[in-house]
């Protein structure tokens, strides 16, 4: 079940190969976040986000991150056309 919350994008943490590591801000405390900018985008600090927190609320396996899920106005890049190499 997907459950989600309202927050912002504070600090980018770490960075690898497709994703991102952020600290989001959500009613008063700071979250840790994982993105995937090849799906949503590259999140900025001061961006206003969504995460999907339904997995770790369930107790399921996250490691204790909650998942970008959209960041709202700022919809990401559609992907490239098939066949096209992957960027650099």
């Amino acid at each position: 079940m997907v459950r989600w919350r309202s927050g912002t994008v504070v600090a980018l943490r770490r960075r690898w190969h497709g994703a991102v590591e952020l600290d989001v801000a959500v009613e008063g405390t700071t979250l840790r976040a994982l993105a995937y900018p090849a799906l949503v985008g590259d999140p900025q600090p001061g961006d206003r986000v969504l995460l999907n927190v339904g997995a770790l609320l369930m107790g399921l396996g996250t490691g204790g991150a909650r998942f970008l899920g959209a960041p709202p106005g700022r919809p990401p890049p559609d992907p490239p056309p098939p066949g096209t190499p992957p960027a650099a």
